[in-house]
Order: structure tokens, then sequence, then C-alpha cells
């Protein structure tokens, strides 16, 4: 598990991020084609937990059978200029599992005025 990534985007866009996952202590990809679940679980910029976003294993890119997973990135989670702790976890095989964690920095959209 990598700790400390970083994605960044800006106020009022979306963003498709990709992960690929590898085997712990190898440089190999992990097969989570078989998963019931894949979570992107995120906190507000207060602490609190927010609804975790539903990763889907058709979304463009995505190769669930070579540890290719895409998030997608949007509202309400990009609303609000900010500091994102979040954490991927997969359901797999009865265990639950966090492969990445890290923020989402949401920056100012340079002459963007918010709705």
């Amino acid at each position: 598990m990598s700790q400390g990534t970083k994605i960044e985007t800006f106020e009022g866009n979306a963003v498709r991020h990709t992960f690929n996952l590898k085997q712990f202590g190898k440089n190999a990809p992990v097969d989570v084609s078989t998963a019931t679940a894949i979570s992107f679980e995120y906190e507000d910029a207060d602490g609190v937990d927010q609804t975790p976003l539903v990763v889907n294993a058709v979304e463009p890119g995505a190769d669930w059978g070579n540890g290719i997973v895409v998030v997608f990135i949007q509202a309400p989670l990009t609303d609000v200029l900010g500091d994102y702790p979040f954490s991927l976890t997969v359901e797999i095989n009865g265990e639950t599992i966090t492969y990445e964690c890290g923020e989402v920095n949401v920056l100012d959209r340079r002459g963007y005025t918010t709705p």
C-alpha cells in the first residue's frame, strides 16, 4: 500500500484518477476483478466521514483484473476548497483491504466564482 497519494483538482471540476494496485511486497498487479465493492472513502474539512464514492469497473481506463482502478471524483467533493483525506478500500474474498490513502486537494479555480 502506498501512502500519501495527492490528487489535485479545482473547485467545481471533475477528475478521473487512476490507481495501479500492487500486491504487497511485490511489483505485480493485484487482481481485484472478483471484488464485491471498491470504495473511495473521504472526510470533509472538519474530519467528518462522507458518503463513499462507489468505484465502477466499467469506468474508462479501468482494468480490475490487472489492478487498474479508476475513480471519478466530482461534486460534492469538489464543491468547496480544501484538503480531504481519502482511502481506497476493496472488499474481496471476505476481506476489507485499504490499498491506497492520501489527500484530495481542491484548489481555487482562477476566474471562477462559486455559484
